[in-house]
This record gives structure tokens, sequence and C-alpha cells, in this order.
């Protein structure tokens, strides 16, 4: 798969060309009126014959779908960022995924890793960022990442807005692992 030949996101461009049953992230951030977005999108490359990604890829995106859809449930004003990344892990760890291996989501605004506020573990006692509250009005990525070895390997990053009861997608969600040939 093209991601566990090249590395997972946030890598240079390779020579490494796309070949049918690799896996593409698309890792994106784009500004507007000095503002950020952080989007990832993964794209399987359908094998001859293939009408639909394979079962065990299928099975990994909807984990991470699930593992957003906890996230989500649980960003709230006044939650810590350690409750809503805790969400998600234990969603992915509950469908035998591995621990994510870097925090759910993080803080995005005037640049595309912004402000204080993490929704990530409490990996050890000297992290203050996990342990900051979400406040009505932050931005945040949420992006419950799974790290398999054997593959496949994969991520979904969405953006949310934090409302006064809950968040809200600013962006159409990813609803299935898209296809290319």
């Amino acid at each position: 798969m093209l991601i566990n030949r090249v590395g997972m996101s946030h890598r240079a461009p390779t020579d490494t060309a796309i070949e049918p049953g690799d896996l593409l992230i698309l890792d994106t951030a784009l500004e507007t009126e000095g503002y950020y977005s952080d989007i990832a999108r993964t794209i399987y490359f359908l094998k001859d014959g293939e009408h639909e990604p394979p079962e065990r890829e299928q099975r990994v995106f909807q984990a991470i779908y699930g593992a957003i859809d906890a996230a989500f449930a649980a960003l709230k004003p006044g939650v810590p960022g350690y409750q809503v990344d805790a969400a998600a892990r234990q969603h992915l760890l509950d469908r035998g995924y591995p621990e994510i291996q870097h925090s759910t989501g993080h803080q995005i605004g005037r640049h595309v890793h912004d402000g204080g506020a993490v929704l990530g573990p409490l990996w050890d006692g000297k992290r203050r960022a996990p342990r900051l509250q979400a406040d009505e009005g932050m931005v945040f990525t949420l992006e419950p990442t799974v790290l398999m070895s054997p593959d496949p390997s994969m991520i979904v990053e969405e953006n949310v807005v934090v409302t006064g009861d809950g968040a809200r997608y600013l962006s159409q969600r990813q609803q299935h692992l898209w296809t290319a040939r």
C-alpha cells in the first residue's frame, strides 16, 4: 500500500507511483481571510475486477468514522481535551485497533495548528494542552488515525466548531472510503 511504502501524511512528494490496492491520503489545509482549515481524505485505488474496497479497508474506515462520531459527541464547552480524545481512542480500542499514536485533534484558526488546547491523551503529567477545556467558538480537527502493520493504515480528518451545546461540522464529512482507478 502506498502509505506504507512512503509513510503516512506530512511527507514530502516522492516518485513512488500509485498502484491498484493502494490507499492515498490527501491531507490539506486551505486559507481564507487569514483562517485555516485542515482536512484529510483517504482514497482506495481499486484493483482490476474490484467494484469497492476490500472489507478489511472498509472496516478500518468505519472504525475511524465511529471514532470521529464519539469525539464529536464528547466535544462540548467545558470538556477538557483529554476526555474528547478518550472517547475516540476507546472506540478504536473496543474494535481491536491499535492505540492512536498521537492526539485525536488540535485547534485550527490563524494557523493549521493553532491555540493551546489539544484533544489528546494524558500520556504524562507535564502536558497542559489536553487538560484545557473546549470553549464555544473554538475550532478543532477530529482525526483519530489507525496505524497498523501490516496495513491498512488510514486517516480521515474533519473540522468542527464548538457551539453552546456541542459541536458543528464545518464541511461535509467523508461518509465512505473513496475509490479511484
